[in-house]
């Protein structure tokens, strides 16, 4: 696929995931963009996010109550433009002079990968024991909103606060 794009024109890796808010695997990626720029050539790609970073909360750094397991596997829209900036500056300058870049990294992904608070056995064990059963209501649907309409009494166009709230102030 790669040789079908023609000489004059550049490629826009669109690398590193601007729709969640998980750190990119930085080896992962690095292996693409290598990939890439030996196949089209010296300076002939682009590292970038893969969308608008606009709707990703803007600094991690801002977050203050956050542990540090947790706060370590996130990457906001300043941390993604970080990553952007190493992927292009490892293939351009060498990956030697971001081997501690790379080894953080990692050492965060492998986290996320194998911690217990995300990968619980007895969770695991619990999904696999599920059966076609457990996705069935027991009564219909008609039965269902009656008692939740008379629980809830909601009015006919309910509407919530998400997204009123005041956000984050930029510094």
């Amino acid at each position: 696929m790669l040789t079908n794009i023609p000489a004059d024109k550049w490629l826009s890796l669109g690398i590193v995931d601007g729709r969640n808010i998980w750190k990119n695997n930085l080896n992962e990626s690095a292996k693409i963009v290598e990939k890439c720029a030996d196949a089209l050539g010296p300076n002939k790609i682009m590292v970038a996010p893969s969308c608008s970073l606009l709707h990703s909360p803007i600094d991690l750094d801002n977050e203050k109550t956050l542990d540090d397991e947790f706060k370590n596997w996130l990457s906001f829209a300043k941390q993604k433009l970080a990553e952007v900036s190493i992927l292009a500056r490892a293939e351009n300058e060498g990956p030697e002079e971001f081997e501690q870049e790379f080894a953080d990294n990692a050492k965060a992904i492998q986290s996320r990968q194998t911690s217990e608070r995300i990968h619980n056995d007895n969770v695991k064990k619990r999904v696999a024991s599920l059966t076609p059963q457990d996705a069935r209501r027991d009564s219909a649907f008609k039965e269902r909103i009656k008692l939740q309409k008379a629980a809830l009494a909601l009015p006919l166009l309910p509407i919530t606060t998400i997204g009123s709230f005041p956000q984050t102030m930029i510094s």
